[in-house]
């Protein structure tokens, strides 16, 4: 069987995690000074275990396929799960901005970046404890305190986006840590100070949305932008959030879930949080009011907006939330002091990438499809699925051993390996003036070897059981039967199919009978064992074995004396065996005596009318006056005791009828006897 896959689950060679497990990567927010919070729980739950002490922004990744915390930095010190800094050399009170990307060639392993480096981190070293495995000197382009980072729409890339000035300096971070050079997007609308309070994407990754934290008068409108996923660019175009007095000072920023909405929290003194429609910002709703400051507000992975607070002026460790933020207006549900955390936050929450996903908004998309399993010479195919609008052009990659610089442009193609076994190939797509490459992995299998054997007939009774318990893979028979063995009973075309790790094996087996055997034994037989008679049973010619019973004899005839059942069982030259029975039955010749006389007085002879009907079968005697009355009828040979109504009838001569049924000379007869009986006191 040929399985097509998904893009994003075609990055087996080297990239292990899929995109189904993504939302896991933002399962543990380590930030601000020991403030900590899990959720991996429901609810989310407060951790005491934070070491990081940082009053700027902190960072933290977890698995994204269990959710487990992997480590947590300031952007210069690094801690793992348990607490314990990966490089003591490296020790700093922290970085204006940190954010952690992940190398989907490697599994857990990912380039963090601050301003002015990058270091690599390998979490599978150490024992699983994780090790810096690299750390580079590397500027970014910027002169804002903010940066933020989306997935790539057609691979396994990510966007590294950094302000500086009016311009947008896209950084292509490929999956091996590669880093391209900036797309660079001038945008003159770019309203941007040296300080903002927050800069951050959509969860699609197709928009990009900047506060400034900043008192000046007009206060700074927020900022949304359209941002190309596969080229890099933003659009010329942007989106200010209107501010209504007193809201001032923009600070967070962040979507709901679904992206419908926008939120902000406003206020230097008094604060605002402030729902805005993302498709049309002048539908915008205040949602909340706090003497106390809100600072910056990021969407957890259980679909809740966190904010954190101040209490007195002065950074605390009391979260606000926005329960349901997909619902429209107070619907939203904001709940003040929703939890309380160990450590205080520092006015920040995680810089987190909330788009792990790659579809692109500008095209309908595409997928890459390579068979996962083929069998030995069948053809592996290799497809590109979707719009090919995006794509300059592009290369597969068979990676055959025995022909290692055989390549293929087309979209939609085949190659036949040679050997079973595993192979690596590639695609290799051009779009955006840049190429990426993605990794597959196809196992190419040997079929079993699998028959039913030669078409078979088989002897009247039998079974055969078809095919083999130690076949592997899935099985099906014509009949319905999913099992790998088939025990059948009956004649006709049985066909199998075997379906083991991409190899498709049929096969079929004609199953016909041999006639029954038929015996020349008769139904039944008749003899009379007083006389002597002698019976020959005949089972017929042309078996080559006879066995008799109940008398074991073992030729093609036998004679009997007794009557009683008899069975044969033969077998012919094929082995075929058969049987057949009869019945011999006694039959002597019918004999009737009827008296003239009887005398029913109790003397104890001759005191009943006995009639002697030897081997009958039936016995009818009826009584009758001279007149015609009947004063007997029986069916059962009961002798008459010459009573009627239970009195003794008068002497006098009665007519006597009787009908007798038997055989004689072994055919069946019925005798009818009239004659006067005397009765006598």
């Amino acid at each position: 069987m040929r399985i097509k896959l998904p893009l994003i689950w075609l990055m087996l060679c080297f990239c292990t995690i899929g995109s189904i497990a993504q939302n896991k990567y933002n399962n543990n927010w380590y930030f601000g000074n020991k403030a900590a919070i899990s959720f991996n729980t429901s609810p989310a739950i407060s951790k005491t275990d934070n070491a990081m002490n940082t009053y700027r922004s902190g960072a933290s990744v977890s698995d994204p396929v269990t959710g487990a915390l992997l480590f947590y930095t300031n952007g210069n010190s690094f801690w793992n799960s348990k607490g314990i800094m990966m490089d003591s050399s490296i020790n700093g009170n922290g970085t204006q901005d940190v954010i952690i990307i992940p190398l989907k060639q490697f599994r857990n392993r990912f380039i963090v970046f601050n301003f002015t480096d990058y270091y690599i981190v390998d979490m599978t070293a150490q024992n699983g404890n994780g090790a810096i495995i690299e750390t580079k000197s590397f500027a970014l382009q910027t002169s804002v305190n903010r940066m933020t980072a989306v997935k790539h729409c057609l691979s396994e890339s990510y966007w590294l986006i950094t302000i500086k000035g009016t311009d947008f300096y896209a950084y292509l971070v490929h999956p091996d840590g590669r880093i391209d050079t900036p797309v660079v997007t001038p945008h003159p609308t770019l309203n941007s100070s040296t300080y903002i309070g927050d800069f951050v994407s959509s969860n699609k990754g197709d928009k990009l949305a900047i506060t400034n934290y900043s008192i000046a008068v007009p206060v700074i409108e927020p900022q949304v932008f359209d941002f190309d996923k596969r080229c890099g660019k933003i659009a010329a175009t942007s989106t200010l959030l209107p501010v209504k007095s007193p809201w001032d000072c923009p600070h967070g920023i962040a979507f709901s879930p679904d992206d419908r909405f926008i939120y902000v929290t406003y206020g230097y003194l008094e604060s605002h949080l402030v729902q805005y429609e993302t498709s049309n910002t002048n539908n915008n709703v205040l949602i909340a009011t706090s003497p106390e400051n809100f600072n910056q507000i990021a969407c957890g992975p259980d679909g809740k907006l966190y904010i954190t607070t101040h209490i007195s002026g002065i950074p605390s460790n009391k979260m606000d939330v926005v329960l349901y933020p997909n619902q429209k207006g107070n619907n939203c549900q904001y709940r003040e002091n929703f939890m309380r955390l160990s450590g205080v936050t520092n006015f920040e929450v995680p810089n987190i990438i909330v788009n792990h996903t790659g579809t692109c908004s500008e095209n309908s998309g595409f997928t890459l499809a390579v068979d996962s399993l083929t069998c030995l010479n069948q053809a592996t195919t290799f497809n590109f699925n979707g719009d090919q609008s995006g794509v300059d052009s592009m290369r597969w990659w068979y990676n055959n051993p025995t022909q290692p610089a055989l390549t293929s442009p087309l979209h939609n193609t085949v190659h036949s390996y040679n050997n079973s076994g595993y192979y690596q190939p590639s695609a290799v797509i051009y779009f955006c003036n840049n190429r990426d490459t993605f990794h597959f992995r196809t196992e190419i299998t040997a079929p079993q070897n699998i028959s039913l054997g030669n078409d078979t007939i088989l002897c009247p009774g039998d079974s055969i059981t078809l095919g083999n318990k130690t076949w592997k893979g899935y099985s099906q028979w014509n009949t319905g039967a999913s099992t790998s063995t088939l025990t059948v009973r009956k004649k006709g075309i049985f066909g199998f199919e075997n379906n083991y790790r991409g190899c498709k094996v049929t096969d079929t087996l004609n199953l016909d009978y041999h006639p029954t055997l038929q015996t020349l034994l008769g139904d039944a037989y008749y003899l009379c064992e007083a006389s002597s008679d002698l019976v020959e049973l005949n089972a017929g010619k042309g078996f080559m074995n006879y066995l008799w019973h109940p008398t074991n004899d073992t030729t093609q005839w036998i004679v009997v004396n007794k009557k009683g059942p008899y069975f044969v069982v033969v077998n012919d030259f094929r082995g075929c065996k058969g049987d057949d029975k009869t019945i011999v039955e006694e039959r002597c010749d019918l004999t009737v005596y009827i008296p003239n006389a009887f005398t029913p007085n109790g003397d104890g002879l001759n005191d009943e009318l006995t009639i002697s009907a030897n081997y009958a079968v039936t016995v009818h005697t009826q009584i009758f006056t001279r007149w015609g009355e009947l004063l007997y009828d029986n069916s059962n040979s009961i002798p008459w005791d010459g009573t009627y109504n239970g009195k003794i009838v008068p002497e006098g001569l009665y007519l006597t009828q009787i009908t007798v049924s038997g055989f004689i000379n072994k055919l069946p007869v019925t005798k009818h006897y009239s004659t006067l009986v005397q009765l006598l006191h």
